[in-house]
């Protein structure tokens, strides 16, 4: 990329360069034209929420990121969902990490997540694969009845974490990590 005043630049984000020769006079003088497209993705959701994917870890058999937050409802869930745009096999997730340290979103290779009563789930890195946590010693908010992966958001408990532990469990007086 040239700037106005003739020195070299450069982009960040995802570049393309497409060149083109054609001849415009009948003495054989042709013009190469070559120019630079730079496409940058930002997604802004409405009510000044932006979702852009934040830091990817390593170490799973699928593409998962931290995320300060989980989705709070069903329509931030859609407009999550949507940025991760998961197949038809796969599904949106939002859960702890294995260390109950930090919540990270993935598309799960399951088509629904159905998660028994009395259970929170995380994401294991060594298997890559949803386990369980037995929330009946919660002070509050441990899912009454089964429900799925993606109204979560109903159970706030299963996301409020805080120094590796659910804050809902009486030994867990840490500081919290919004949801």
């Amino acid at each position: 990329m040239f700037h106005a005043d003739g020195t070299k630049g450069t982009c960040s984000g995802f570049q393309q360069t497409f060149s083109s020769k054609s001849t415009l006079f009948d003495g054989g003088v042709s013009l190469c034209i070559s120019f630079t497209l730079t496409l940058s993705m930002d997604i802004n959701i409405s009510k000044g929420i932006s979702y852009n994917l934040q830091g990817k870890l390593e170490g799973y058999k699928f593409s998962v990121h931290t995320t300060e937050f989980c989705p709070r409802n069903r329509t931030e869930w859609n407009k999550r969902s949507s940025v991760f745009n998961c197949s038809r096999e796969s599904t949106y997730a939002c859960f702890p990490n294995d260390n109950i340290s930090e919540l990270i979103e993935f598309c799960y290779p399951m088509e629904k997540i159905a998660i028994s009563r009395g259970l929170c789930l995380f994401l294991s890195k060594r298997r890559s694969e949803l386990d369980s946590y037995e929330c009946k010693t919660f002070e509050y908010g441990c899912p009454d009845r089964p429900y799925l992966g993606s109204s979560v958001y109903k159970y706030s408990s299963c996301l409020t974490l805080g120094n590796g532990c659910f804050l809902a469990e009486s030994f867990c007086k840490r500081q919290a990590r919004k949801i």
